[in-house]
């Protein structure tokens, strides 16, 4: 499943860059980070042609890491992007970004430790002075370690958090000793445990009781999709029939899971 599913997202980024859309369908610019497995109804809805159905045309432009897909929305490159945190971070910095669409009813995250300092850290006390890898430092997943931080009795301060970017680049920090633990998110995390089985798992809110142990709750929005209010506002069709594509995508992906488990 997961193979075929990748395989897909593939022909989804090659598709959306090598058709032009008729310019008569109303245009959506779609940033999405270089984690494709995050945002996967989304990439399959363009596969699968869905947004084609709805009478769209849909670019996906690939963006370093999540929190730089914000600043597509701010200078208008992009119309929707990924968030997590990101819908109350901006409304508390009194920017109108707002979320309309949940992904994943859990934060798709955990907190582990590197290969090199395996043997050291236990507990994340044992993170005191160290490197922390986030996505990007401000983004969603350094909130996410200070979080972790402050529920364990201590400070921000206390750690040294080093944007690793996401997917590949994070993996690869975390090989490479560049960081002893790091926050992983989407598809870098199985990656990583795939070619070091065995790494010590500090936080993982993947499964409901994963989450309760970190937030309370077994379910807690994960990725949601978000956009400039005021382009919520003046195109209230054209986001009803992106909103009916990418769950679509969804429904096509709980499906396939069952067929083949």
């Amino acid at each position: 499943m997961y193979r075929f599913v990748v395989a897909l997202t593939a022909g989804a980024l090659v598709g959306c860059m090598l058709s032009a859309a008729p310019a008569s369908e109303p245009q959506v610019r779609v940033a999405v980070s270089s984690d494709a497995i995050t945002l996967m109804p989304v990439h399959l809805a363009q596969t699968l042609g869905l947004y084609r159905q709805e009478g769209l045309a849909v670019t996906l432009s690939e963006i370093k890491s999540s929190s730089k897909t914000l600043d597509a929305l701010q200078d208008g490159s992009a119309h929707v992007a990924l968030g997590t945190t990101v819908p109350i971070q901006m409304a508390a910095e009194g920017r109108s970004i707002q979320g309309f669409l949940v992904i994943y009813s859990r934060i798709n995250t955990v907190l582990i430790v590197s290969p090199a300092a395996s043997g050291e850290v236990r507990r994340i006390a044992d993170l005191k002075g160290r490197r922390i890898g986030v996505s990007n430092l401000g983004s969603g997943s350094q909130i996410f370690l200070n979080y972790l931080l402050a529920i364990n009795g201590m400070r921000p301060a206390d750690v040294n958090a080093v944007g690793t970017g996401v997917g590949a680049a994070s993996v690869a920090a975390m090989e490479h000793g560049e960081v002893d633990a790091a926050v992983l998110v989407g598809g870098a995390i199985n990656v990583l445990l795939r070619a070091h089985p065995g790494l010590t798992v500090l936080a993982d809110t993947r499964t409901p009781e994963g989450s309760q142990r970190v937030f309370g709750p077994a379910s807690f929005p994960g990725s949601l999709l978000v956009a400039e209010e005021s382009w919520l506002k003046a195109n209230p069709d054209t986001v009803r029939r992106f909103v009916r594509a990418v769950k679509k995508g969804m429904q096509w992906m709980g499906e396939e899971s069952r067929h083949r488990s």
